[in-house]
């Protein structure tokens, strides 16, 4: 990096992006030892709403857990574009949208479990039909929603690689991680189709998160090489 680069950076947005990132990965990381309580399944609603009922907690912990983190992964998207805009805007700024748009979209769904666990649980334990009814519309709905907004996240996600790959300062593995992580997310938005794709969701989810606390490792080392040039 030459003296130019430094002097183009603006540290606040990476800084933020990196603090943001890696605050809403640890919530991820949380919130999936609260989900692993309770035995999800897209093809047995039922069952996966009485074990919501069942297990309040763990249920509404892990809704808000995911999406507050979603939220939270707005300014590390936001922060990576406008590093990213430094050495040409374009791709960066895109990817930043499809990815902002899928934690917005996602957000919302993430939160039906909760409305399930602390709003329906009574009539669900009680064998209230309606009750049970609802909570099963109510988490069919979500997980259609949630499979959408994949498909955003992988488009957002591969675009991001590119500009990342574009940019060349990030470390060379990054870029293919994030591409990776695109290709499975949009791989399990298509188990609606072909239910075996679920599978993905781990995967992707294993690869975006080492491509976020990646990212963010890398930008918080980033400001730390512009402090002394700024001095």
């Amino acid at each position: 990096m030459n003296a130019d680069d430094h002097r183009a950076l603006d540290p606040v947005l990476p800084r933020m992006a990196a603090i943001f990132g890696l605050a809403a990965s640890a919530l991820i990381i949380l919130a999936v030892v609260f989900v692993s309580q309770i035995n999800l399944s897209s093809d047995d609603l039922a069952r996966s709403a009485q074990d919501m009922a069942h297990h309040r907690f763990a249920a509404e912990t892990s809704a808000w857990l995911f999406a507050l983190a979603l939220i939270g992964f707005v300014p590390f998207f936001l922060g990576l574009a406008a590093t990213l805009g430094q050495r040409g805007p374009g791709l960066g700024w895109i990817g930043a949208a499809l990815l902002i748009a899928f934690a917005v979209m996602n957000a919302p769904a993430n939160l039906a479990p909760f409305v399930v666990a602390h709003h329906l649980a009574a009539g669900i334990n009680a064998g209230d039909p309606v009750a049970q009814a609802v909570a099963e519309g109510m988490l069919g709905f979500s997980l259609v929603v949630d499979k959408m907004a994949h498909v955003v996240f992988g488009i957002g996600a591969l675009l991001t690689a590119r500009a990342m790959a574009a940019d060349g300062r990030f470390p060379r593995w990054l870029p293919p991680v994030a591409a990776i992580a695109g290709i499975l997310m949009i791989l399990f938005a298509l188990a609606l189709a072909v239910p075996a794709l679920e599978l993905a969701l781990a995967l992707g989810s294993a690869f975006t998160l080492l491509w976020i606390i990646g990212s963010s490792l890398w930008l918080l080392g980033l400001m730390r090489a512009v402090a002394p040039a700024g001095r």
